[in-house]
């Protein structure tokens, strides 16, 4: 049985090279998170089309919107996760990896 430490299970997870606008490999639990919120997306088109109280709407639309928030939050962390690895594996200063991620948070908000 190997014993890999916690910084070679990250870099086994995303390969060399990810780095900047976004992460490279999606897990499947992401992907799931994105089909459902178009799944909720398209109960919504159909609630509106059928005349659906606007309490039911902006319900279901406030989901969606927790949804997104959890999904991005996600993103966020697994791309910090990995690039403050890479900052110190390259003897980089962490300050402006942070900066970036603090940055991707408020803009989604």
């Amino acid at each position: 049985m190997h014993n890999h430490s916690y910084r070679d299970k990250i870099f086994y997870k995303y390969p060399l090279g990810y780095r900047g606008a976004g992460l490279n490999n999606y897990d499947s639990k992401l992907m799931n998170r994105i089909k459902r919120i178009e799944g909720q997306a398209k109960g919504i088109h159909k609630m509106m089309e059928e005349g659906r109280s606007c309490k039911e709407v902006i319900h279901q639309l406030s989901a969606i919107r927790s949804a997104t928030d959890k999904l991005i939050v996600n993103i966020v962390a697994e791309n910090i996760e990995y690039c403050v690895l890479q900052d110190i594996e390259q003897g980089n200063d962490i300050k402006d990896t942070m900066q970036q991620a603090i940055e991707l948070l408020i803009k989604s908000r």
